[in-house]
This record gives structure tokens, sequence and C-alpha cells, in this order.
């Protein structure tokens, strides 16, 4: 039986395939652009703060921030355009994974114990075990509304760009929820974020619902393939 591909394993595996466009938009310099990306990565890792690490697969998110951030750094554009070559590189990787694999992970969200798996992490952040960490409510099945539906009122990236003074970039990191939803067909719908400068980030996941993308159509303002 194939490993299903987790979000974590997404995010991890993300940095790779960045380079390898990299080398194909740019075969004379990419070497440069990398080992910088990785050396200003290395500079900024400390400061990344731990929230759990393992235990908590939001530090995996965490961490592809800030090589994100690195990369922006060392890319030398502005945010707009690093923000559409990462979201457009992240939307070939999810292609490359086998279809089948990624709904089927994707059917994991809606089971009965992972909502309760999840409504049990979001009363466990209320505890602030880790400052710097996710905090949210979960909210109750609402049938037609949603399957799965939950509001971050705290957000990690967040709270880590601003403490590196890089609130500019902050909006196209929470961009790249919808194609993982659209990847694993999780009928997200989400209104508001926390790094758009709204009051929080409201996820309503809802089987076999067409994904709505058009947060990235107004931070680009066209639509991004």
């Amino acid at each position: 039986m194939c490993k299903l591909i987790t979000i974590s394993d997404i995010f991890i595996e993300a940095p790779v395939y960045v380079s390898k466009m990299m080398y194909s938009l740019y075969p004379q310099s990419a070497n440069k652009l990398i080992w910088n990306t990785q050396k200003e990565f290395i500079r900024i890792l400390p400061d990344v703060p731990y929230i759990g690490g393992k235990k908590n697969w939001l530090s995996d998110v965490l961490f592809f921030s800030a090589w994100c951030l690195a990369f922006h750094r060392c890319y030398g554009k502005a945010p707009n355009e690093t923000g559409e070559l990462l979201y457009k590189v992240f939307k070939q990787q999810l292609a490359q994974y086998p279809e089948e694999l990624l709904v089927k992970s994707g059917e994991k969200i809606f089971t009965p114990e992972n909502r309760e798996r999840v409504k049990k992490n979001m009363k466990e952040s209320h505890k602030r075990q880790y400052a710097e960490d996710w905090a949210g409510t979960f909210l109750e099945y609402k049938g037609e509304e949603f399957d799965v539906g939950y509001d971050y009122s705290e957000c990690g990236v967040c709270k880590f760009f601003h403490s590196q003074g890089a609130v500019d970039f902050l909006p196209y990191i929470c961009l790249f929820d919808i194609p993982i939803s659209q990847a694993m067909d999780t009928g997200l719908i989400r209104k508001k974020a926390l790094g758009n400068g709204d009051d929080c980030c409201d996820f309503r996941f809802k089987k076999g619902r067409k994904v709505q993308d058009t947060y990235a159509e107004l931070l680009f303002g066209k639509v991004v393939d």
C-alpha cells in the first residue's frame, strides 16, 4: 500500500521543488540564489520559535514559512513577485503527486477521529503552552455550511514574520492553503486571513465542494495558473 501524502510532507518537500524551478528559470545564477537562501535560512533559524517540535505539525508550516522568507530576501524581487513565483511552483509541486493519494489524505480530515483531534487541539491552544504558537476555536458541525470548521485567532507565522519585520510578505504565505485544499478535494472556503489584516483565519471545509480561490485573485489581481 502506498503511503498517504500528508500536509507536512508537502511543506517539507517544497524547498526542493523551488530549487529545481530556479535552475530552470535562472541556469546561470541559480546556484548562488539557492546557496544564499540556505545561508539566510540558517541565519534566521535560531529566531524560529519552538512550538512543540514533531508533536505539533504546524512546526513544519513555520519552518517552511521561514525558508520562504529567506528565499524572498535573497530573490530580491517585490513581495508580490516572489509570492506569485512560490505560488506557481507550489501548485506544480502538488501536481506531481498521485491524485488518488492526495484525495485519500484529504478524506481523513472529515473522519470523526480527526474532528475530535482538532477540537482537542483548539481547546489546548488556549492554554498558551507556547506563546508563539497558533490558537483557535473549533466550530461544531454545520451540515450544509461545512463539515469541519475552525477559526484561528492567532497564527505562528504572523507572529514570526512580525518579529522579522516582514509583514509585507505575510499575505502571500497564507495562499498555500488554497492549492492544498484543491489537490486534496477538501472544499475549503476561507474569507478571512490574519496575514491579510483580518481578525481571524476562518477555515471551512466541505467534502466535495469546489474550492474558492478568490484570495489569490485579490492579491495578484488575476487568476494564477
